[in-house]
């Protein structure tokens, strides 16, 4: 080959690392200098070529960050160790004519060595990697963020299988690492594999689903968590992705039976008062007790006043139990068979029932309605009634 064939051809390769948009270079090692480059390093560090000259061979600790100068002998150690074509390649950070700092990567192989085997040349390409750090560095920061939140959250591949997890999640299913590889609803027992189909398939096809479901962790314990199910798609609308978030709601259904089971009892405790309030049975002697009625009566109080009476009766072992309603505004068909039913439920246990308290009204309205009180003894007031019942002992 003469030599301009020679020069058209190293022009041609000129030309064509020129086009390349890695920085390409040839170092000698005993100069301490470039000997070849296919573009300015400036292009990729915004620096114009004085400012580069002007550096001199104080450029890489000018502009390499101070961690990774210090790394340098190693990276020539392993350089020189390095067999012929094997290539050595390592990251770091050059400061950019702004100040912002900008990742290179640098593949760096063998071209020449002396007779003693040292190296002389070596051949390095560059490409700039500073988005692949930024976005490892965010897929890190999000990891961590992850790692410490106290809800769930998973992603699995367009065939349901978890390829991330992070740590809550992990231990809400009690699976830990072994959570990575599985289908997501191989953490749900048979009986409650539907509903986690039902979640799947309604995110898979409306791209959203919240709602309940019940994680079963292998010793077989059952957690409720509140779910939400989203995917994430391609350009062309296929789903690439699956992400669910997860909230243990174990404490949260505990507390709320525990609050049901407490206002259950204050429900009763209220009834149990009012109950006692509604129908107070007062005993004046061994052998007579008084219950004051007041207000209205319905067939719930009606019912509540015989329970009290049966109940008092066999409590102080009376043998006249006085109703007074002296103090009821309204005495119909069904209050008056109510005492009526009264005094018959009270004879059966062998006592007897005294109607005080019977006004103008009252009366006039029990002749109308043709009841007939049948052996209970009645009197017009409380007084009245006392004194018979005290007389009769």
């Amino acid at each position: 080959m003469d030599q301009n064939n020679t020069l058209a051809e190293l022009q041609w390769m000129q030309r064509l690392f020129n086009t390349v948009s890695s920085y390409i270079y040839v170092y000698n090692a005993r100069e301490q200098r470039n000997v070849y480059a296919n573009r300015n390093m400036g292009d990729i560090l915004g620096y114009t070529p004085e400012e580069l000259r002007q550096m001199g061979n104080s450029l890489l600790e000018t502009i390499m960050h101070p961690d990774d100068f210090a790394q340098l002998p190693l990276i020539f150690q392993h350089l020189q160790a390095a067999a012929d074509g094997e290539t050595v390649a390592w990251e770091y950070r050059v400061r950019g004519r702004t100040g912002e700092w900008i990742w290179l990567q640098d593949h760096m192989t063998v071209f020449s060595r002396d007779g003693q085997g040292n190296l002389v040349e070596y051949v390095g390409t560059v490409q700039d990697i500073t988005a692949r750090k930024q976005q490892e560095e965010a897929l890190q920061m999000f990891k961590a963020m992850a790692d410490t939140a106290p809800d769930g959250f998973g992603i699995a591949d367009h065939n349901g299988v978890l390829t991330y997890a992070n740590t809550a999640y992990r231990a809400m299913t009690g699976y830990g690492d072994d959570l990575i590889g599985m289908r997501f609803i191989d953490h749900f027992s048979p009986e409650r594999q539907p509903e986690a189909i039902t979640a799947i398939t309604e995110t898979s096809t409306r791209g959203e689903w919240r709602g309940l479901l019940h994680f079963q962790r292998p010793e077989g314990t059952q957690i409720p968590v509140e779910s939400t199910g989203f995917v994430t798609r391609d350009p062309q609308g296929n789903i690439n992705a699956v992400m669910g978030l997860f909230r243990d709601i174990t404490e949260q259904q505990r507390s709320e039976q525990e609050r049901a089971m407490l206002q259950q009892r204050i429900i009763d405790t209220q009834r149990d008062t009012l109950r006692e309030l509604s129908t107070p049975l007062i005993p004046i002697s061994d052998e007579v007790v008084i219950m004051p009625l007041i207000g209205t009566i319905d067939s719930n109080r009606a019912q509540m006043v015989m329970e009290a009476l049966l109940e008092g009766i066999a409590q102080h072992q009376a043998d006249l139990v006085i109703l007074d309603i002296t103090g009821v505004s309204l005495v119909d068909t069904q209050v008056a068979q109510a005492f009526i039913q009264a005094a018959q439920a009270v004879r059966l246990l062998g006592a007897q029932v005294m109607l005080t308290g019977i006004g103008p009204q009252i009366a006039q309205t029990l002749v109308t309605l043709g009841v007939d009180l049948g052996e209970i003894i009645t009197y017009g007031s409380l007084q009245a009634g006392i004194a018979a019942a005290l007389i009769e002992q």
